[in-house]
């Protein structure tokens, strides 16, 4: 909020020197502090500037911090992650992408604000076990809605995940028309786990 990214790094690599890993500083640290930013802007305590600096801020340490999140090895397979038309929190997107990285899949980061095209042309190029779509407000119900439609008419094989704070419960995810609903990260990396082994006895 103070707009002090020197000092934003210095809690960090703090956090670090204690022994967190990476993905914990992601959900432990910046995730709570964003929506903390968010809900202050929304109740109107905060000027969106503040919002954009701060936002400026976790992009810079997530540039520091995504390379630790890849990890060596044999791949397990390929995911589309974005966010829908309308949908601006790519923060949101990136971290995420870092995550499902560190668990092994390759990811097609197609940031926050994708047409439904982006995302099936990047199932199709990369040959995606699976696509995730983030929704963090209600209002991109319905972007999401056509993405979902999109993917399934293009790539009828290609299982769709849908998550985030705009999708409460699995009836709004089944309302969106997708295959499932990740309730969090430890969900969505569930279902990837279950994706990987469909396909291995496919």
């Amino acid at each position: 909020v103070a707009g002090d990214a020197g000092g934003a790094w210095s809690v960090v690599e703090s956090a670090l020197a204690a022994g967190s890993t990476p993905a914990r500083v992601y959900t432990e640290v910046i995730s709570p502090a964003l929506v903390n930013i968010g809900e202050r802007w929304a109740a109107g305590e905060l000027d969106i500037s503040v919002e954009h600096r701060a936002t400026g801020i976790v992009q810079r340490i997530i540039g520091h911090l995504g390379p630790q999140f890849v990890r060596r090895g044999r791949s397990r397979g390929s995911v589309v992650i974005g966010a829908p038309s309308g949908e601006r929190h790519g923060l949101v997107v990136s971290m995420l992408s870092d995550l499902v990285r560190a668990a092994g899949w390759e990811v097609s980061d197609i940031g926050a604000d994708s047409p439904a095209s982006s995302f099936v042309s990047a199932a199709r190029e990369t040959g995606s076990a699976a696509v995730v779509v983030s929704v963090t407000h209600v209002d991109s119900l319905e972007s999401c809605r056509d993405t979902v439609l999109a993917i399934r008419e293009a790539e009828p094989d290609v299982p769709v995940i849908v998550g985030g704070r705009g999708i409460a419960s699995r009836a709004v995810a089944a309302s969106v028309g997708a295959d499932h609903h990740a309730a969090g990260l430890d969900d969505l990396l569930d279902l990837l786990d279950q994706v990987a082994a469909s396909s291995r006895t496919a």
